[in-house]
């Protein structure tokens, strides 16, 4: 009898419903993360450095993926408009910020709204936020969510996302109720 290995429940649930894979055969072990790199006490210091370097002292959001539409981008830039909130939301990650930039604009966020591209010091990122906002229509499983949760950040994202899996709601994160399967 094979085993399939799964890194969420939720993808073992997809299995088990979609190809009528037996519970039995279906095995979850969750991803990694480096614990070294992604670490509270970088906030001090990288954390630091980032904000200066971009101008921030206020509320910061980070949104983390490419893929922006897939990810949820769209709903964190509605997110932002709704709340009240004066945050100012990050964005990192290969995508076309075009449409969402006039989202933006057209909520009258636009001036909150910042595109990093991708990023190789993503860690400095986690450091220098207080949320990361990632309200995916579908994630297996978000390496970033587990990246911020180890970075010491709190995680807003969806059921649709494996990584919701590890978070307690309002303790380290919140995971967003409602249908985000679709549009």
């Amino acid at each position: 009898r094979q085993t399939i290995l799964c890194n969420s429940r939720l993808v073992a649930a997809d299995l088990e419903r979609r190809h009528f894979v037996p519970a039995e055969r279906l095995e979850v072990i969750y991803n990694g993360v480096d614990l070294e790199r992604f670490h509270p006490r970088e906030r001090d210091s990288l954390g630091a450095r980032l904000r200066s370097e971009l101008g921030v002292d206020g509320a910061l959001a980070l949104f983390v993926g490419s893929g922006f539409a897939r990810k949820g981008l769209d709903r964190a830039i509605a997110g932002l408009a709704a709340s009240g909130v004066k945050a100012e939301l990050l964005v990192a990650g290969a995508g076309d910020p075009g449409p969402f930039q006039r989202q933006a604009e057209a909520l009258g966020v636009g001036s909150r709204l910042r595109f990093l591209g991708v990023r190789s010091d993503v860690e400095a990122l986690y450091a220098a936020a207080e949320l990361l906002v990632l309200p995916t229509r579908y994630d297996p499983f978000a390496n970033a969510c587990l990246e911020a949760m180890a970075a010491g950040l709190a995680v807003a994202t969806t059921p649709s996302n494996g990584a919701a899996e590890l978070l307690v709601d309002g303790a380290n994160g919140f995971v967003c109720e409602g249908d985000f399967s679709s549009a």
